[in-house]
Formats: C-alpha cells, structure tokens, sequence
C-alpha cells in the first residue's frame, strides 16, 4: 500500500496548485454541487500512512552514513508534501503535518539530533514565511501587540 499511496499523494496535494479554487484563504478546494471539500487532506492521510510505514523499518546504525541512506527517502517526500502545503498558502496544515512527522521521526529513531536540526530548520522556515506571507507579518504583529 506504500506504493499506492505514493501515487495518491502527490496527486491529492498537488490538484489544488493546478486548479486554485481559493475558499477562506487556501488555494485547494474543490466543488462538488453545494459541499467543498479539500482533496489535500486525503494527501495528509497518505501522507501519514507511508510516513508510518517507512519509519516502522528503520534500523539503528552508529554510522550517520547509513542513517541517511535509510531516511532520505520519507525526508523528500515530507519535504515535497510541506512545499506543496506552503504554495497552497494552508500553513496551519504545513505546521500540524511538520509537527507529526518531527514527533514520528523522533519516535522511530529516539534521536535528540535530528529532532534539533528539524526545529532549525522550521525556524528558517518561520522566518521565510513572515518575510513572503503578509497575512503571517499581520499575525505576528497582532501577537506582539494585541490590544493596538
């Protein structure tokens, strides 16, 4: 079934970057008759699914060599599912799925080190999303300032 949902996925997460249909703010709705709904969260589901699968094999190594041959793979595909969460501006999304994935990652391997290097690299990620997305900067700016 990983391999189902490897094809299901990408499609899931990438209809709404082609189609755009924006409702509330995010780009990937989709309309059937009166009912919406977001075919990106079957891509999370996926998404959950393989990430679980691919983790449940991973084998300790004390060689970070080997560590990376055997989690490079779920670490592409999570990155390629965020990118596609980011463009279809669902950032709450981006960060629940972020936060998942961290947590499965840390479970599977009781790593400290790769639970730090992810929290870096969502900090650079905040700070890209604060530079490009106005609706961040005015978030930040009510959190820091509420009552102005």
């Amino acid at each position: 079934y990983m391999i189902i949902t490897l094809i299901l996925m990408p499609m899931a997460l990438v209809y709404g970057l082609i189609f755009k249909v924006e409702t509330y703010g995010a780009m990937n709705w989709v309309f059937i008759g009166p009912f919406g709904f977001q075919p990106s969260e079957f891509g999370k589901i996926a998404l959950d699914l393989y990430l679980s699968a691919s983790l449940m094999n991973y084998e300790s190594k004390n060689v970070i060599k080997e560590d990376f041959k055997q989690l490079i793979e779920p670490a592409l595909i999570v990155m390629f599912s965020l990118v596609c969460m980011v463009l279809q501006t669902d950032l709450g999304s981006t960060l629940i799925f972020f936060g998942i994935s961290v947590t499965m990652l840390y479970i599977a391997t009781s790593k400290k080190k790769y639970v730090f290097t992810c929290l870096g690299l969502s900090a650079i990620g905040a700070v890209g999303a604060y530079g490009v997305f106005g609706h961040v900067q005015r978030r930040v700016k009510i959190w820091l300032d509420p009552w102005k």
